[in-house]
């Protein structure tokens, strides 16, 4: 629309000046003639491609300098012939529905919307683990944790159903393959959203026991955080528009941490039975680090159908 309007107004905008006389030529025509090497104007026209060339130049440049002071108000314009905001928070709603008329582009919107479900899902896993669980902080943003959780669930929905619709379109055999993938993706988008609320309850759990993690336990589950946020990283890097595929990286974390949750379980049970910590503070230990390989599990189902999205987004 942004585009059509700019034509629109700029081809008026020429309309006009060639009812604009400069020394019997319309005055756009005669600028393009000065500063353009030959005279089209001859009886036989010189240079006549360059000419052409250098009105098309000006044209654009003439335009865009004249609406560029004016940019906020053309926005504003175009969002009140197309709005593309949500009714309730005033975002950007990607997922228009006038898309679905152009499977190539609704397809890549579905895609930028499954990678901004799962950085918010992944900023809740965040804000759980370091700002809650680790310093052992009821905290005071459980609203805003919950008001995530839903935004997240709604995402859900409504990617899920825009995709749904999309199906029902003439569609080629690679946008109709690229549907299921993203839906199995955003199935697990919305699942890690899930583990922060898991995790919450953990910390609730250990806070009305009175029972604290020793600093051992603590420091193990910091160095097992780190390898899960840069599988968390590599996954929304991979669902990007970037050319390198992470894949790889993101699997090797997921075989790391699922290794290091088995040794650290191991060794927790081990010092459980030898009386060295409490049994309360232990159980929960053990289930937080079934959180943590579980979210691991949902980056990697989604790292497993990254290559394949990035695929067939670059071929739409």
């Amino acid at each position: 629309l942004a585009h059509f309007i700019f034509n629109v107004a700029g081809a008026l905008l020429m309309a006009v000046l060639f009812y604009v006389p400069y020394h019997g030529r319309p005055v756009f025509l005669a600028f393009i003639n000065a500063i353009t090497p030959g005279d089209a104007f001859a009886a036989i026209p010189q240079n006549l491609e360059r000419h052409i060339a250098m009105a098309h130049t000006a044209f654009n440049v003439v335009v865009a300098g004249i609406l560029l002071p004016f940019t906020s108000q053309f926005s504003r314009l175009c969002e009140r012939l197309l709005p593309v905001r949500d009714e309730a928070g005033g975002r950007i709603r990607i997922l228009e529905p006038g898309l679905l008329g152009t499977p190539s582009v609704a397809l890549k919107q579905a895609s930028a919307a499954l990678r901004d479900m799962v950085e918010e899902a992944w900023v809740m896993i965040s804000k759980a683990v370091n700002s809650h669980f680790i310093p052992a902080d009821r905290g005071d943003d459980g609203a805003a944790i919950a008001e995530m959780e839903e935004r997240v669930d709604a995402a859900q929905q409504e990617i899920t159903d825009y995709l749904v619709q999309l199906s029902r379109r003439p569609l080629t055999s690679a946008q109709a393959e690229l549907i299921p993938l993203l839906m199995h993706a955003t199935n697990d988008a919305e699942r890690i959203a899930d583990h922060a609320e898991n995790i919450i309850e953990l910390t609730i759990r250990m806070l009305e026991g009175g029972d604290r993690l020793s600093e051992r336990a603590l420091g193990s589950l910091k160095e097992l955080w780190v390898i899960l946020d840069d599988e968390a990283k590599q996954v929304m890097n991979g669902l990007g528009a970037g050319n390198a595929d992470p894949t790889a990286a993101a699997l090797c974390d997921e075989q790391r941490i699922n290794r290091a949750t088995a040794k650290l379980e191991a060794e927790h049970i081990e010092r459980l039975r030898k009386g060295e910590c409490s049994a309360p503070a232990g159980v929960i230990y053990i289930e937080m680090l079934g959180e943590l390989e579980k979210i691991g599990d949902r980056l990697a189902n989604i790292a497993e159908r990254t290559p394949r999205i990035r695929r067939h987004r670059a071929e739409l």
